[in-house]
């Protein structure tokens, strides 16, 4: 009985968003943010999560706004257990005045997460089983970074390391020019062989018509995916593409809830989705989503772009708990100290993969024990202007 009531008894304390940023040299001088999110309940259990808009974030102190002016208000003094009747709530609160638009709902994403930590951490167990166990050891990819001015043989030493670790598939980054792009994933076929899986990532960097073409001609680089060649805010031509490519069209990791993917996917918009944990609506909303794939006969490769370790471990535990997961994206840039750092154990970095997998962490929530100490090594410091203009927009 005195179990039951300090059960049903807990109430959220305090929510905070922790801007973080650290500057990173590949490909270019620039600073990278972040957005983590601390909730504590009245007990002293604290939860951690994290808020992603596509690389870490690129405004954290609007994400900080948005929980500080409107979500904490509705969330102080609930039961942090009660996790699909919280999130609703506030997804009927903030629909209201602002759809379920980009921030407010990646600001959700980090506050479930944290709460699935706090569920975790009180039952003594990892959320990938309170979700459901299909997996415990997670196929991750290496994600490539944007370089220009580099040839193939500097890309087969920049994944030198994941090769020895034995990762067996790659994503390439184009959005130079089409002959360049073309050429360039041609060379990279041609030098890494064929037992390499290849994923190319198009970035927006296509019009409708070139996006096409390209994907036929990568048809014979025999690619995984061709992922997001063109801006995602037209579905038709998303279809249209989808329908043309001879090659798997991938879309989702700026899809937000899953009445976004169901458009995705009933529209017949993509071949493969990818949702990210810390950008769609957080873990249940990702397990809804992948479960509505499955029946669509859609695999998932989920996003995770260059995430502090609180956001990587969010989406193991997504990738462990849904039945049509494929492979998972791991940022292969060395210097990633807020997922290097952030651990009192760094069970996500790289040199935790063993055979291309890395393993869902077992501990009680997410598995992971924060050093809330390196927050300051890392202050928030806001970003400069691109070096790259021409990047992530149609004009090629």
């Amino acid at each position: 009985m005195l179990i039951s009531f300090l059960l049903n008894n807990m109430k959220i304390k305090n929510i905070e968003v922790i801007p973080l940023s650290y500057i990173r040299e590949l490909p270019f001088p620039f600073t990278r943010s972040f957005a983590i999110i601390k909730v504590e309940i009245d007990n002293g259990i604290i939860g951690f999560g994290e808020s992603s808009d596509c690389y870490g974030h690129t405004t954290p102190l609007v994400i900080k706004q948005i929980v500080d002016e409107e979500l904490s208000r509705h969330l102080i003094g609930e039961n942090p257990l009660e996790i699909p009747r919280i999130v609703q709530k506030i997804k009927n609160i903030i629909f209201r005045t602002s759809g379920f638009s980009s921030l407010v709902i990646q600001a959700l994403s980090g506050i479930e997460i944290a709460l699935w930590d706090i569920l975790g951490k009180v039952k003594n167990e990892p959320i990938y089983k309170l979700l459901g166990e299909y997996r415990d050891r997670i196929k991750l990819y290496a994600a490539g970074t944007i370089v220009f001015d580099k040839t193939p043989e500097w890309h087969l030493e920049f994944y030198k390391k994941h090769f020895e670790l034995e990762f067996n598939t790659i994503k390439l980054r184009i959005g130079n020019n089409f002959k360049w792009d073309l050429e360039f994933v041609q060379s990279i076929r041609k030098l890494f062989g064929d037992d390499i899986d290849i994923i190319v990532d198009g970035k927006y960097n296509y019009t409708f018509a070139s996006a096409v073409k390209m994907a036929n001609k990568l048809s014979k680089c025999d690619i995984l995916y061709f992922e997001e060649p063109i801006p995602p805010y037209n579905i038709d031509n998303l279809s249209n593409l989808t329908a043309l490519s001879k090659v798997p069209i991938a879309y989702g990791e700026q899809t937000y809830t899953i009445h976004g993917f169901r458009d995705l996917i009933s529209r017949r918009a993509a071949d493969v989705i990818q949702p990210d944990a810390t950008i769609a609506g957080g873990l249940l909303e990702c397990q809804k989503i992948g479960t509505m794939a499955e029946a669509w006969n859609i695999p998932v490769s989920p996003h995770s772009g260059g995430l502090t370790a609180i956001g990587i471990a969010a989406n193991l535990h997504h990738c462990a708990s849904i039945a049509n997961f494929t492979v998972l994206e791991y940022d292969s840039v060395s210097y990633q100290p807020l997922r290097d750092e952030l651990l009192k154990t760094p069970i996500v970095s790289l040199d935790r993969v063993k055979d291309g997998c890395l393993e869902v962490p077992k501990g009680p929530g997410l598995g992971i024990d924060v050093d809330e100490s390196v927050f300051a090594k890392y202050p928030y410091k806001p970003r400069g202007p691109i070096n790259v203009p021409n990047y992530g927009f149609p004009h090629i």
